[in-house]
């Protein structure tokens, strides 16, 4: 376990008195272990946190935001379609009546990423949570894979169906990120992996139609 993880989770907790930091540290640590988790893991919790500590400016509800940030996946099954429903029941059940509690339940239930309109800091979460679609083509490539290997369970050309449904719906947005920062920086990168992960996608599902 990275020690940077553990001091950082218990830094913030400390900082907004939260008492319930052991349990949900535990927590924490054992969901995002399961071995099924090729991406939705405690890397890319890391990378998150790196994501908001790089964000330039003051971040509004900086805290709750980094609180959504280990808790918006944590709750991660591949079989379910509830998974940020239940990530935010889980932060809502340690967190009880603490003064975050709720805003940590929205930040959460943002990263579904079906609403018209969002506050200044669930767009901050979401392009966090987005930002791997605007990384370098190495990176995006690693985490393409990943996401395939989560989805081991299904067929490949149902996968590959599907997979192509759910990308071109973000090249289907007006914009993929929500902040000017993340539109400037990310964007345009984003929109190449897409594009070009739409491409593997549907060439392996011509290929797996000549080989029926």
């Amino acid at each position: 376990m990275d020690p940077f993880l553990r001091h950082r989770w218990f830094e913030l907790c400390n900082r907004e008195n939260i008492s319930a930091k052991m349990e949900m540290w535990t927590t924490i640590t054992s969901l995002y272990s399961e071995e099924y988790r090729a991406y939705h893991n405690l890397n890319h919790i890391a990378d998150c946190l790196k994501k908001l500590d790089d964000w330039p400016g003051d971040v509004p509800d900086r805290d709750a935001i980094e609180i959504a940030l280990w808790f918006h996946d944590i709750i991660y099954d591949t079989k379910r379609t509830d998974n940020e429903s239940a990530s935010a029941g889980l932060v809502k059940h340690y967190l009880g009546e603490h003064p975050l509690a709720e805003i940590v339940m929205e930040l959460i239930l943002a990263t579904r990423h079906h609403a018209s309109h969002m506050s200044d800091s669930e767009n901050v979460l979401c392009d966090i949570d987005l930002s791997i679609l605007g990384s370098s083509e190495k990176e995006y490539n690693s985490y393409a894979i990943a996401v395939h290997e989560e989805f081991s369970w299904v067929p490949e050309e149902m996968f590959c169906s599907s997979r192509i449904k759910v990308l071109q719906s973000f090249l289907d947005r007006e914009h993929i990120y929500y902040t000017e920062h993340y539109r400037e920086m990310h964007e345009p990168y984003a929109r190449v992996n897409i594009i070009r992960e739409i491409h593997e996608m549907r060439a392996r599902l011509k290929d797996l139609e000549q080989n029926d």
